[in-house]
């Protein structure tokens, strides 16, 4: 078994929290699509206090774009998680590949 050195395992650390960084970012922008069509699609802009009745009104929530809003945010969280563990099974095959010994460097038996 081969050990690797400090820096080199530092340095594959930074290389995965680099792509931490750039998965949360993607699933975050999807999340923000998700909330932004909850918010517009869903109507919750538009949800008005009944005065008379003092009651909210809640008539006009479009109970689709409530859903289909949700939908998209757990699709951007589950991009997040996959991401970060597909980085992380890239990043270890590529260690493992690099510091076992090569069957090829062998001398023949």
């Amino acid at each position: 078994m081969v050990e690797i050195s400090w820096g080199k395992a530092f340095a594959y650390g930074l290389r995965y929290f680099a792509y931490m960084i750039l998965w949360a970012f993607i699933g975050g922008l999807i999340v923000a699509g998700g909330a932004l069509t909850m918010a517009v699609g869903g109507g919750l802009t538009s949800v008005k206090w009944d005065t008379t009745n003092q009651t909210i009104d809640t008539s006009s929530i479009n109970l689709v774009g409530m859903i289909a809003g949700m939908v998209v945010m757990v699709v951007g969280e589950v991009v997040v998680i996959l991401g970060a563990i597909a980085s992380y099974f890239k990043l270890m095959a590529k260690l493992i590949t690099e510091t076992s010994p090569s069957t090829l460097s062998r001398p023949p038996p």
